[in-house]
């Protein structure tokens, strides 16, 4: 399911992004109480978007140019997605990990379905937690959303950051994810690449 790379100890990083898509309405509903149900819910389109009433397809890692895809097929579920993804997190947690708006999504989406899913997230990415919505990260997390503007209230897509730095955009939208990747896996893990490659450049170019 997911190839096996050793990768080099000196000082690098590591980009990831993860792609999401939404779970069975059979099972959304059970979280969905019918007297007032959770805003945007029902929207198919919305619920890839919460660690609640989502899941992770597909996580991927970008190192030194080279690609790894850790993702849900008839090899692996999404529990065994996440540990295979947090024991690398683990093994070289020294090295900086980059993301595009990690720190609002990627992250506490990957946490959030790790306490759903019982499995252990890695110690040293979350330093500390600041009331009920703010994780603070540990020096080591890296957002190159962040890197561009430090004001976590403005947001650029990593479509539009490529744009404005000349490095190229995205093969398409991550909306309808979960559905390209039903209907063509490898297509699929195609587009999460190029998010890797794009984030990579960017990170290259602004990384701090």
């Amino acid at each position: 399911m997911n190839p096996q790379h050793e990768y080099p100890i000196k000082r690098t990083h590591f980009t990831f992004d993860i792609e999401t898509g939404s779970r069975s309405f059979d099972e959304v509903e059970t979280y969905c109480p019918k007297i007032k149900p959770h805003k945007g819910i029902k929207d198919a389109d919305k619920t890839a978007l919460s660690p609640l009433t989502g899941q992770v397809l597909v996580i991927g890692l970008r190192v030194e140019g080279v690609n790894t895809l850790f993702h849900v097929d008839k090899e692996g579920d999404e529990k065994s997605v996440l540990e295979a993804f947090f024991s690398e997190v683990r093994k070289y947690s020294d090295q900086k990990w980059i993301g595009h708006n990690c720190h609002a999504f990627d992250w506490p989406y990957l946490r959030g379905r790790a306490m759903a899913l019982n499995v252990p997230f890695p110690t040293g990415i979350v330093s500390s937690i600041c009331g009920q919505r703010y994780l603070n990260y540990a020096a080591n997390c890296r957002d190159t959303m962040l890197a561009w503007n430090p004001d976590p209230t403005s947001r650029i897509s990593v479509n539009n950051l490529g744009k404005i730095l000349g490095l190229g955009t995205k093969t398409g939208h991550g909306k309808h994810f979960d559905k390209l990747y039903a209907e063509s896996p490898d297509e699929a893990l195609a587009y999460c690449e190029r998010d890797l490659e794009l984030t990579d450049a960017i990170w290259q170019r602004i990384g701090i």
